[in-house]
């Protein structure tokens, strides 16, 4: 492609930014470079491709996709540190300073999802999870990521229906099958909760937090024996676990 041609197809704005439709790159150009770009579109100059090849570089400057893309890399490892050092909502306020054709990407907007929900931004994170499924249609992970902003904002029923969308695909998911449980017990469908709980433990029969959760489904049904049979086995190898323990006090008391 000559650089006739590419400085003819550069998009750019009033205030300076500017795509390349060749590369998908997005950068800023100076008031200068705004001048030239906006004179070589609206005078329509024949220049030559000499011409035009020293234009560009007055314009990018010392700029590069490379450095571009390092920029990017440089947001993302920061954000990585941030939330390592618990510190999600800066981690986001980071990430967020990716140019915007990286912000366009899938792995951005989950990832985005992810910290949101970390720094308690519940409805931003159902946003940037919903706008990754968008993007990648067939994908789990941003509905999976959805269930968890929709559990901490006690929407029960959106938590329940996005696992069931999730289970449809994928019928032996861990984490549908197992927020579906919690999903489900917290709307007081106890005896579905059971079944899923259930359900969870034939594939995953040491899981004690499941296992746990299974027995506060069967003891609101009233299953009282079969509930404190159950937060016993998880007692007898976990005697400190706080769920089976206050399970079993509530299923003894008078």
């Amino acid at each position: 492609m000559s650089s006739v041609q590419k400085l003819k197809d550069l998009a750019v704005s009033d205030s300076g930014f500017v795509f390349d439709p060749y590369t998908g790159s997005t950068f800023s150009v100076n008031a200068a470079g705004r001048l030239i770009l906006k004179g070589r579109k609206e005078l329509k100059m024949n220049l030559s491709p000499l011409i035009s090849t020293l234009i560009l570089c007055l314009v990018l400057g010392s700029w590069s996709p490379g450095t571009a893309r390092g920029g990017t890399a440089r947001r993302y490892q920061r954000s990585y540190e941030m939330e390592a050092a618990g510190q999600a909502a800066a981690a986001a306020k980071e990430l967020r300073r990716c140019p915007a054709a990286a912000q366009g990407t899938y792995f951005f907007q989950l990832r985005l999802g992810w910290l949101l929900y970390l720094a308690a931004d519940h409805a931003g994170a159902i946003r940037a999870y919903r706008r990754a499924a968008a993007l990648e249609p067939r994908a789990l992970e941003p509905i999976l990521g959805l269930t968890l902003p929709q559990l901490a904002l006690r929407r029960w029923q959106d938590a329940a229906a996005t696992a069931r969308a999730v289970l449809r695909k994928d019928a032996k998911s861990y984490l549908a099958q197992s927020r579906l449980a919690w999903a489900l017990f917290n709307l007081g469908r106890f005896a579905e909760s059971e079944r899923v709980y259930v359900r969870v433990l034939e594939l995953y029969p040491a899981d004690l937090e499941m296992r746990s959760g299974l027995g506060w489904a069967l003891l609101k049904q009233g299953k009282t024996a079969a509930a404190l049979k159950t937060f016993r086995a998880v007692l007898a190898v976990s005697p400190k676990n706080r769920s089976a323990h206050d399970g079993a006090a509530a299923a003894t008391a008078p």
